[in-house]
């Protein structure tokens, strides 16, 4: 309060939280464990993607990987995962829901979002990186140690174009 003051700035106390353990914002839990602060997505968020119904259309295949998008940086391997979805929304291909839909559906669904945590970067720190490559994607993580302790910084991951998908694992 005092730094505040000296800058002569001013806060609303009633929108403040100090010292919190844990806190939801803009749709993402920071929480403290141990001596990390660590950062994941709502319940609410984690809740809404577990009770999603089957899709029976496009549209709501649309729905599904928009929630999903916007939590896609806590899945490792996301793009991989959703390419049996994604394919489906092409305007060339017509809604059919095969068995390859509904098994990436459930893996998504059953995802312990919670449980892939992102510890905030520490530009001190040394980074590294693990990749994976497929017939259709390619991911990455990047990973920090912390008191000995690795913690994943950042998953991304990306769906190979055409042309990529002819490239050896190597290449990719």
């Amino acid at each position: 309060m005092k730094t505040l003051h000296e800058h002569q700035l001013r806060i609303n106390s009633d929108k403040c939280v100090f010292a919190a353990q844990k806190l939801d914002w803009v749709g993402h839990t920071l929480y403290v464990d141990g001596n990390h602060i660590l950062i994941a997505p709502t319940e609410d968020t984690s809740t809404k993607i577990k009770n999603f119904p089957v899709p029976t259309s496009k549209k709501q295949v649309q729905q599904f990987l928009g929630h999903l998008a916007y939590i896609s940086e806590f899945i490792p391997n996301y793009t991989a995962m959703t390419v049996p979805l994604t394919e489906l929304l092409k305007k060339s291909i017509n809604f059919h829901w095969s068995s390859a839909c509904q098994e990436s559906f459930d893996k998504l669904k059953q995802l312990e979002i919670d449980q892939h945590a992102l510890h905030p970067f520490d530009a001190s720190k040394p980074l590294k990186i693990t990749t994976d490559a497929s017939q259709y994607a390619v991911g990455a993580t990047l990973w920090q140690s912390f008191d000995g302790k690795e913690f994943p910084i950042e998953y991304r991951s990306m769906k190979l174009n055409p042309f990529q998908v002819n490239w050896t694992v190597t290449e990719k």
